[in-house]
């Protein structure tokens, strides 16, 4: 097991980030055991192999534990990535002071930063099994999915299971011998997934580096 910490530049609360995705249907999270613990299960980009991390935030840094094979260092790359730790947020604070609408949002939710998909694959399998059908019905077949195809990781005995790799996609039709994403969509996608490889055009590295839209 390794650990490794991430120095939040700018407000952050792992409490918060942890309270979304529980409270957020497609993210289909459960709380961890522990409180004050966020536990994430999920293959890393370019790996094979599944990877647990367990969270924690005692004194404002956030510490990870890695659990599994893949690099501990892929792993801490995605986890600041999956969190919004790799954008400085130092100067928010000054904005929510000019702007008193911002301002009344961070403080309904201080500390709260986006949390994104763990994947830019994951993010578009979700679009389709998402499609025309009711947000908790997808949120309940990507939990399925997960279970049936993904891989098993134990984080210090809380077993959760990574949404499948690109190989595991393929060809999954459900417990009733049809995918409940495609009977409301072209029917494309069971045979067809979108590709989102580690480092081809839409690999997580790839995206972040476009430039925005002027």
């Amino acid at each position: 097991m390794t650990s490794f910490e991430l120095v939040p530049q700018g407000p952050f609360s792992l409490g918060a980030s942890a309270a979304f995705l529980e409270g957020f249907s497609p993210a289909a999270h459960r709380a961890a055991d522990e409180g004050g613990h966020l536990h994430l299960a999920f293959v890393p980009d370019g790996e094979e192999a599944a990877a647990g991390v367990c969270l924690r935030q005692p004194d404002g840094v956030v510490v990870g534990e890695v659990f599994g094979e893949p690099d501990p260092g892929v792993v801490r790359e995605q986890v600041t990535r999956i969190l919004s730790l790799d954008v400085d947020g130092s100067g928010f604070p000054e904005v929510g002071r000019r702007d008193p609408v911002v301002g009344g949002l961070q403080g309904r939710w201080p500390g709260l930063r986006p949390v994104g998909f763990f994947s830019p694959y994951e993010a578009a399998a979700w679009a389709l099994i998402g499609h025309r059908i009711r947000i908790v019905q997808a949120a309940r077949v990507k939990e399925r999915m997960a279970a049936e195809l993904g891989q098993a990781v134990d984080i210090h005995g809380d077993i959760r299971h990574a949404s499948p790799a690109r190989a595991g996609w393929p060809g999954w039709r459900g417990s009733r011998g049809c995918s409940p994403a495609r009977s409301r969509t072209s029917g494309r996608w069971a045979t067809r997934p979108p590709t989102a490889g580690s480092t081809g055009p839409g690999s997580a590295g790839c995206l972040a580096s476009r430039p925005w839209p002027s």
